[in-house]
């Protein structure tokens, strides 16, 4: 393994994998390995001796979820199912999250999250994709391979219309079980065999449902349900599925504890340790939450806990050693180990032992229709060891469990792997907040297979990381037993009132008093200043609703029917802004967090005031003016210091004026004097052509100035050369706004990336608002804004230090400004007194307090004191309480040490007593085996001779001589028979030898029990056959040993019969030089089964070579020997006198026989 990622450590865990032997393989970090630093490598060497379906991923607190992971198969030609099915498919289940899950976790372990809750998916896959379509054949059964790498989510699987036979879970093989539909939780498997239907007119739905109980919240755009194909035809349609579940605990899957392995493991004895633990989740004195088992989050120690093994020595077998936080217990070699494992949580957990599988007991309540029913109980249902289901005769194993909602498992393995395994809840996030314990397994004979300590790669990565190896869990390698400087567990929240809540609370109380203050003072006030709201529209008592624009930067509570904003002039506000439905809005959030965008969060790009240089006009010698000084040298800052000079207009007072007075026709005397003078006249030239031609000019003038626009994006990916999004161009326009887009479906080198080609850090980006229409700040020249999928973003910062985005209101270009009246003065200045007498008596609170505070000095000391002597307090009693733990164990290992030392006693006594007859016993069963030894070697030679005699007899009646003539050509019963060549012969003496060789292969077949491939029909004076039920695709079977017909059925005859002479050569042991050859091998396999015990084969003498030169072999006869000499005579009679069919003798038989029996 090369760690290339750049910026952490690394590890792979060969998840399933026993590592019997290699513990120091298993690739957990912190346990048995350090992390691998960027850049190094680390060679993973051991032997696979298991078979099935296991996957492999990284081992290191957030990393695997990103995808390192992948499926690890193992195939077996010898299970019992390897000749059930056709092909294979591996499918993996995943959830799978937009963002790095290093980049969410900061925000999931975080006060901001005391509930623990899970960070949800956005998105659930198989096989890393989405509508994916597995091509299969009608009529064929598939294998399918079923993983979830997921890092949280559990997944139903089913395939409409089809059945999945079970025939493995995590490695173990079962018995052929049927289901509908399995429950797949994190780090799971299944293997499944699918018989597909004969038709092809439709596609069948693959359906994968996330376990949606395992969410806290349910997005709307979270897909629960997918759906992928088996596909029949790719041309037709490919549906969605027919059933969809909102609520995932509706769907009843089956019941893995239920299953029976194949082998037949029966249950194991009981237990020599029982563990048993709780599940708890629960948050800590800092407020985050944490997994607990029992009362321990598990915590990484300073040495990875099999260094701690291999050098510690004689202390390997303390638990002490492997510190508080580890939760480590130490387990003997070879003991039956029990876990009880309670859940006191609400949720499901998968949990998974390295190094071993395990016998699932039982678990409360069982995977049906009740498996959420503790999950609504008002406390948790722990296990009951008096009243729980009975144990399977077979039980289940698999390496991987579900504990229910609020229930109980019950697990039971042999400890016979010694090494350093952890056991964990398989939920990535819940392994980070500690949910794990160690296990020590026989730490003494861990320490003999590791003779020379710790291994030479594993000290050069951890030397690298800065990671030491011997010591234990503080790294003392002095004292093992000092644990001084151990990582601990974030403390527990403490009971009661601290010092610091205490005077939190003491000024909490003081503000609040303080604003009852105000509020009482504010109801003394003039009541015609009250605001009535009786009608759901802000109005004075004497005065008509305001403005919106007199309000400027000032809000109220509540609104008209018409959503119209009303502010009150003098009431103090910052940020928030009236909503329609009449509450108090504050300004808008981003959504996204500045270090969490990305370029697949961009989906649109817009540019304002957009300007261009132009050519400057002004003749030579000229200096430029301020007003020709181009916008964007003006900044923000100048401009809003311009808009301060503007002048204040005259305060309009509340108290009614009398109207002046009025002329006739409703005009003073100032307007009716001046009203000539404000008449106004057009100064500009007038065209002669008229307005109709005027326009048209204005409009080209105008649009001559305007640019075409349009933009690119790049990557900064050397291996993008093209570039990600083109846009559309916009013509003629100063403030463009172009389409929007989504790169969310290309590849992650960009959706994760967050710098675009113009250097603009997406995480830099300044908030907007979620629309450009509600933000009225002037935006500069060539202002570059970017559409996220939250809002507005732009890249500008040089906004007035007191400018505010005012969301939500009218807009005016120059809004007026009004000063306030004197009763309006009077009473402001009235409240600036109380709240200065407010701040005079709040002073002298603080220090009154402060003073109390200095007089109990002592007493803070003493309670630091006293909470140091508390924690040291604790520290021993968790000491203590563990050495009697220790104890206590120790003491009942030495209670079953004892009984099983006094039952091997009383054993020993009883097999002691018992040795007497057993001795006795065993020497008749000894001389009864030697008898039945020495009769089976008679009857073996008795067999031996009868074979001899046999074959004799057949030598008798079908003589095979040799032609002097040709060598290695012979006749049998006078009659010539070529070597498979029978050109220019007599084809009835062909006939006829062949019949006579058909016959004696017949009979020779029945002596030796040996069932010729095919099968010979010999007829007597009929024409004989060879049968061929072998070969496929003959249109015919039965072939004629005749050469009269068809020549190619003669010659396949004659060569079916040289294979049946080959087969019975083979069942003794020969090799035919010459299959073609069928006098010659059959003569040599005669002389071969007439051989004399004394005598030396004729294969040993030359074989069928001493045949070349034409003489016959010479042996004496096997009829000179003891075992066959008595039977020779009688059977010489009986060839020579055998009766034919018709009953006569033939005498040209007799003639015939003679010779040979002189000849063997």
């Amino acid at each position: 393994m090369h760690n290339g990622l750049g910026n952490k450590s690394a590890s792979i865990h060969f998840h399933g994998m026993f590592q019997n032997g290699t513990s120091n393989m298993d690739g957990a970090t912190g346990v048995t390995q350090c992390g691998v630093p960027p850049g190094l490598d680390f060679t993973y060497n051991f032997t696979v001796n298991q078979n099935g379906t296991y996957w492999y991923h990284c081992h290191v607190d957030f990393c695997y979820p990103d995808g390192y992971r992948q499926a690890l198969l193992v195939h077996d030609d010898d299970a019992y199912f390897a000749d059930e099915y056709d092909q294979e498919f591996t499918l993996t289940m995943s959830d799978w999250y937009h963002e790095l899950t290093e980049d969410i976790a900061p925000s999931f372990l975080s006060l901001y999250n005391p509930s623990g809750a899970e960070p949800i998916p956005q998105a659930f896959l198989v096989n890393d994709t989405q509508n994916t379509s597995l091509p299969v054949e009608p009529g064929t059964t598939y294998l399918l391979r079923l993983i979830n790498i997921g890092a949280f989510v559990a997944q139903y699987f089913y395939i409409e219309d089809h059945d999945l036979t079970i025939v493995e879970i995590d490695g173990v093989y079962t018995e052929p079980t049927k289901a509908d539909i399995l429950y797949l939780a994190v780090a799971q498997r299944y293997a499944v065999l699918v018989t597909t239907k004969n038709s092809t007119d439709k596609n069948y739905a693959i359906v994968t449902v996330a376990d949606s109980v395992l969410l806290d919240t349910i997005p709307p755009d979270l897909q629960l349900n997918n759906t992928n194909w088996l596909e029949y035809n790719k041309s037709a349609d490919h549906p969605q599925a027919v059933m969809t579940v909102d609520v995932a605990s509706d769907l009843i899957p089956f019941d893995d504890f239920s299953l029976i392995p194949a082998d037949h493991a029966p249950l194991l004895p009981e237990p020599d340790l029982v563990i048993e633990t709780t599940i708890v989740m629960a948050n800590l004195e800092n407020g985050k939450g944490y997994a607990f088992l029992g009362n321990i989050s598990y915590t990484q120690p300073v040495v990875p806990s099999i260094y701690t093994v291999l050098s510690s020595g004689n202390e390997s077998t303390n638990e002490v050693i492997y510190g508080e936080f580890t939760h480590s217990i130490v387990l003997e070699h070879n003991s039956v180990v029990q876990i009880i494992l309670n859940n006191d949580d609400g949720g499901t957990h998968p949990f998974h032992l390295h190094g071993h599988n395990f016998q699932l007991l039982a678990r409360d309540p069982p995977f049906n229709e009740h498996w959420y029913d503790y999950a609504d109980y008002a406390s948790p249902v722990p296990y009951n060891a008096d009243n729980h289901t009975a144990w399977p005769k077979y039980p289940a194993r698999r390496d991987v469990f579900v504990v229910p909602p609020q229930g109980s498992v019950v697990i039971r393995f042999v400890a016979d792997n010694p090494g350093v395994w952890i056991f964990h809840c398989h939920i990535d996030w819940h392994l980070s907040q500690g949910l794990a314990m160690v296990l020590i397994e026989a730490p003494e004979a861990l320490q003999a297979q590791f003779p020379d300590g710790v291994p030479e790669d594993h000290l050069a990565v951890c030397q690298a990381g800065g990671v030491p190896t011997k010591g234990n869990a503080a790294g003392n390698s002095e004292d093992f037993l000092d644990l001084d400087g151990q990582p601990k567990q974030v403390g527990w929240i403490a009971s009661g009132f601290t010092a610091r809540g205490i005077v939190a609370l003491v000024f909490s109380t003081i503000n609040a008093v303080l604003g009852m203050t105000f509020i009482a003072i504010y109801g003394w006030l003039d009541p015609k200043q009250k605001v009535d709201t009786t009608d759901g529209t802000i109005k004075l008592a004497e005065s008509e609703e305001v403005d919106s624009g007199r309000g400027a930067g000032y809000t109220a509570g509540t609104v008209d029917s018409k959503a119209a904003e009303k502010t009150i002039t003098g009431m103090s506000t910052s940020e928030p802004t009236a909503a329609e439905n009449g509450t108090v809005q504050r300004h808008e959030r981003p959504f996204l967090f500045n270090w969490n965008r990305r370029l697949r969060h961009l989906h649109g790009v817009l540019l304002r005031n957009v300007h261009t240089s132009a050519v400057a006009t002004r003749a030579r010698g000229k200096t430029i003016t301020d007003d020709d000084v181009p916008y964007n040298l003006e900044t923000p800052t100048k401009r809003a210091l311009k808009n301060e000079s503007r002048r204040v207009s005259h305060s309009q007072h509340r108290v009614p004026q009398a109207p002046p007075p009025q002329l006739e026709g409703g005009k003073s005397p100032a307007r009716q004097a001046n009203a000539s003078l404000r008449r106004r006249r057009n100064t500009a030239q007038r065209s002669a052509t008229g307005a109709h031609t005027q326009q048209p000019k204005t409009d080209n003038a105008a649009s001559d100035g305007l640019p075409d626009t349009w933009f690119s994006l790049h990557s900064k990916n050397k291996q993008l050369k093209e570039p990600i999004y083109v846009s559309e161009v916009m013509e003629k326009s100063i403030n463009p706004s172009f389409a929007f887009f989504d790169l969310e479906h290309t590849e992650p080198a960009v959706t994760r990336a967050d710098d675009c080609i113009v250097d603009v850090n997406l995480r830099s980006l300044q908030f907007l608002g979620r629309n450009i229409d509600t933000f009225y700040h002037p935006l500069p020249p060539n202002c570059l804004l970017f559409q996220l999928s939250d809002g507005i973003y732009t890249a500008f910062t040089d906004l007035p230090g007191d400018s505010r985005c005012l969301l939500g209101q009218e807009h005016r270009a120059e809004p007026r400004e009004f000063a306030s009246s004197f009763d309006a003065l009077m009473q402001l200045a009235n409240l600036d007194d109380c709240i200065q007498d407010a701040l005079q008596v709040r002073t002298q609170l603080e220090q009154e307090v402060n003073e109390l505070l200095r007089g109990s000095h002592p007493h803070r000391a003493l309670r630091r004191v006293f909470a140091t002597e508390q924690e040291q307090h604790s520290t021993v009693y968790n000491a203590v309480q563990a050495l009697r733990r220790q104890t206590q164990q120790l003491n009942r290992r030495k209670a079953d040490l004892g009984a099983a030392l006094r039952a091997r006693r009383a054993a020993v006594r009883t097999a002691v007593a018992d040795a007497g007859s057993q001795s006795q016993r065993r020497q008749r069963v000894e001389d009864e085996l030697q008898v039945r030894n020495e009769a089976v070697a008679r009857v073996s030679d008795q067999s031996t001779g009868q074979m001899r005699r046999v074959g004799e007899d057949l030598q008798a009646i079908f003589p095979i001589e040799p032609l002097q003539s040709k060598p290695l050509h012979f006749t049998i019963r006078k009659l010539y028979l070529p070597n498979s060549v029978f050109d220019d012969t007599n084809r009835d003496a062909i006939a006829a030898a062949l019949g006579f060789t058909a016959q004696l292969v017949h009979l020779l077949s029945l002596y030796l029990v040996a069932p010729l491939p095919y099968p010979l029909e010999t007829g007597g004076a009929t024409t004989p056959f060879v049968h061929d039920p072998i070969s496929i695709g003959l249109a015919q079977r039965k072939y004629p040993l005749n050469p009269v017909g068809v020549a190619y059925k003669f010659e396949y005859a004659v060569f079916l019969l040289n294979k049946d002479i080959e087969f019975l050569m083979n069942r003794v042991n020969l090799r035919a030089l010459d299959p073609r050859h069928t006098l010659p091998n059959l003569k040599y396999l005669l002389y071969i089964l007439t051989a004399g015990s004394g005598e030396l084969p004729a294969r040993k003498a030359g074989g069928i070579r001493g045949l070349l030169g034409g003489q016959p072999l010479s042996r004496r006869g096997s009829r000179g020997s003891q075992d066959s000499r008595l039977g020779a005579k009688e059977s010489l009679t009986k060839a020579q006198y055998r009766p034919q069919r018709n009953g006569s003798v033939s005498s040209t038989q007799v003639a015939e026989v003679k010779p040979a029996a002189r000849l063997s």
